[in-house]
């Protein structure tokens, strides 16, 4: 990768992540590998899964459950519980600031016994369930797919004057 991005990718230990199926299935597998020559904590965090102050478990995308189970690696499944504080956002003001509570919940393994296409299923289904119950549990409601305001943690539209 060359410019300043590259260098920011070089001297951060970050990997870039492309949507590109052949660098997603053969290439990445391969530096990671490399990676985990020496213990190594890897994160990976697709930005699709985080929309701004939405409380709810979004779908999750399959390349770390794959990349997981191909290197068979365990995955350390979290849940980020949002709460308003009493402060509003400086420039958004029909926004309370929020808190971020992680919740580490159980290693989901990768089951030796079967292939990396029924591990990435399965670790990927473990991990959806898992937060649906975290939800469930720290919200004091049932997950649905239904949309509400109170979906968004800190939304507050000031009246209209």
């Amino acid at each position: 990768m060359p410019h300043m991005i590259g260098w920011l990718v070089r001297n951060f230990d970050s990997i870039p992540i492309d949507h590109n199926l052949r660098y997603l299935i053969r290439d990445l597998p391969t530096y990671l590998k490399k990676i985990f020559e020496k213990p190594c904590w890897i994160l990976i965090y697709p930005e699709e899964e985080l929309w701004f102050n939405y409380r709810k478990p979004r779908p999750l995308k399959k390349g770390a459950y794959f990349c997981a189970a191909k290197l068979n690696k365990p995955i350390i499944s979290t849940f980020t519980e949002l709460r308003a504080t009493s402060r509003r956002e400086v420039w958004q003001r029909d926004f309370y600031k929020t808190k971020s509570i992680l919740h580490v919940l159980p290693t989901i393994y990768p089951d030796p016994h079967l292939s990396v296409g029924e591990n990435t299923q399965k670790m990927w289904q473990t991990d959806y369930q898992q937060k649906k119950s975290a939800y469930e549990k720290y919200y004091n409601c049932k997950l649905t797919s239904d949309f509400s305001n109170e979906d968004i943690v800190g939304y507050s539209p000031r009246r209209k004057r």
